[in-house]
């Protein structure tokens, strides 16, 4: 993961998938963040948006909210994690 200015960037491959992320800095403990998400045997992108909320020092909730569902995932998916 790298910042640049308000903005981090990571990279992260899975089995099957390759997962870009980038997120902006909203103020306070918020974040909005959008993933890309490649089929790495058929080349298909799906983008997701969503929300990063800092909890405290050691805990985050991050959030999908929405994908543009072009492909394997539904445009109206979402997932919680905290």
């Amino acid at each position: 993961m790298r910042q640049e200015g308000c903005v981090f960037i990571a990279n992260a491959p899975s089995e099957g998938f390759n997962h870009t992320i980038e997120g902006v800095y909203l103020g306070g403990s918020q974040f909005s963040w959008t993933v890309t998400r490649t089929n790495l045997s058929n080349a298909c992108t799906t983008v997701m948006f969503g929300t990063i909320s800092v909890v405290n020092a050691t805990q985050f909730d991050a959030s999908i909210l929405a994908s543009d569902g072009p492909y394997d995932l539904p445009a109206g998916c979402s997932e919680r994690r905290v």
